[in-house]
């Protein structure tokens, strides 16, 4: 399966948010989205990690930066879209969901289900480079990943 670096936001449809998600204090991921025009529904939820990072003025507290989804689509490509606790610009205050990656173009009927590898357990860098990772999977499992901060 090829994977393709995508690094566009998408544009989730109104009233599909996961309200469980967000009575947790998650961002509540779309059911269904737009990205270059084509809607998209989500399946299945293949993986769930979390990134922080340290705070960006000096202290040594850190915190919550992106939440990752590995996920199906009923229209068959696998994806990996994150939520962006804050943005990135004022100018960009509205662009929070962003497609990361797109995987597999397999129709869901046709996959064979497996269980996902994350992106930066595949790359030694990680999606970001640094920071903490912690992963659940809809299976149950969860580890935590520390890696090293770089100056």
């Amino acid at each position: 399966m090829s994977e393709q670096f995508v690094s566009e936001p998408i544009h989730p449809a109104s009233g599909t948010f996961d309200a469980a998600g967000m009575t947790r204090g998650e961002p509540g991921l779309p059911k269904q989205f737009t990205w270059r025009d084509r809607p998209y529904t989500v399946a299945e939820v293949l993986e769930v990690w979390k990134e922080d990072g340290p705070c960006r003025n000096g202290s040594p507290e850190m915190y919550l930066r992106k939440h990752w989804y590995r996920i199906r689509t009923a229209e068959g490509p696998e994806m990996t879209v994150y939520f962006e606790r804050q943005p990135r610009s004022k100018r960009e205050n509205k662009k929070r969901w962003w497609l990361y990656t797109v995987a597999s173009q397999e129709p869901v009927r046709q996959a064979v289900h497996e269980r996902a590898t994350p992106l930066a357990a595949r790359r030694p860098d990680g999606p970001s480079g640094n920071g903490s990772f912690e992963r659940d999977s809809p299976g149950g499992d969860s580890f935590r990943e520390r890696r090293g901060c770089s100056l």
